[in-house]
């Protein structure tokens, strides 16, 4: 599945307690895996951070996007902290299987799931 001019990436942030959550929407593909990184990035200020990217408006992913995910994911382990990925569309949760992404970085079905996993 190719991604269409108007998949155009957004991403929403807002802070549940200790915890960040990132909102994504559209493709994180070739054009946008780069600002993705450096986003998701900025937004894991808090020692140790915490981020939950909820991946349910997330129409497309390529390798650009899943290595915005894995520099997110090492980045907040190296300062203490943790990351997980929220409710996948069914595209882009098979790539995060074949890919093992899904093995390094947990998925939770839900918000709720997530943001309690990284509060204990």
């Amino acid at each position: 599945m190719k991604p269409n001019a108007s998949d155009d990436l957004t991403v929403e942030l807002r802070r549940e307690g200790s915890i960040q959550i990132a909102t994504l929407r559209g493709s994180a593909g070739t054009e946008t895996g780069e600002d993705l990184q450096r986003r998701l990035i900025a937004a894991a200020t808090d020692q140790p951070p915490k981020i939950v990217v909820d991946l349910s408006g997330l129409s497309f992913v390529n390798s650009a996007g899943l290595g915005a995910f894995i520099a997110l994911h090492q980045h907040c382990r190296q300062h203490g902290g943790d990351v997980c990925f929220v409710n996948p569309r069914p595209a882009v949760a098979q790539i995060l299987r074949v890919t093992n992404l899904d093995r390094l970085i947990r998925t939770y079905p839900d918000l709720d799931s997530a943001i309690k996993a990284l509060s204990s």
